[in-house]
């Protein structure tokens, strides 16, 4: 039987073209590449053109890839910037309907702004329950912020029943007793 012919190392094969490898070894220092065979040598002169075109190629895109990088980094930017802005947006409007539910309440409930301030839920049965016992606690009449009497005709303080008068001693009364005059 024959044996198959080996190919020979400095004859290129035929048919595919070569596949990309990388860079051949430069010659030893001394040896001239006219030395080599004319195949060897046109191959080594293509694939030194085609690697000196890739590498102007690759110069010549370097600052467009890093302008696209640039955009993108900051196009992120803006989107994150929207993205926090609208979170923020959402988290005030929750607030403020939160608040708003919660002063509904304490109206409906006959409560003081600094009462309705201290209601706590986040829907408005829980705020009613929560007003409901705290009108239980303190009692449903409403009570004066301040133990100093009020002068004649001041009004009554907002939250007092209408007609409801103060029981403590008038400023008159007051001053006789401070002076012994009683």
């Amino acid at each position: 039987m024959p044996e198959p012919k080996q190919p020979d190392p400095l004859t290129p094969p035929e048919g595919d073209p070569p596949a990309k490898q990388p860079d051949p070894p430069k010659p030893p220092e001394g040896q001239d590449v006219s030395s080599l065979p004319e195949w060897a040598r046109a191959s080594l002169s293509k694939s030194n053109a085609e690697a000196a075109k890739y590498r102007t190629q690759v110069r010549e895109l370097e600052p467009l890839a890093q302008k696209a990088k640039d955009a993108d980094e900051a196009s992120k930017t803006e989107v994150q910037h929207a993205a926090d802005a609208k979170t923020a947006a959402e988290q005030r409007a929750e607030k403020a309907e939160s608040e708003l539910l919660r002063i509904n309440v304490g109206l409906t409930k006959g409560l003081t702004a600094a009462q309705t301030k201290r209601l706590v839920g986040s829907t408005q049965e829980e705020l009613e329950t929560d007003a409901d016992a705290f009108l239980t606690e303190v009692g449903d009449t409403p009570r004066r912020t301040s133990s100093l009497p009020r002068r004649p005709g001041e009004a009554p303080p907002a939250g007092t029943a209408p007609g409801a008068t103060d029981a403590g001693p008038d400023m008159n009364s007051l001053i006789r007793r401070q002076l012994g005059r009683t």
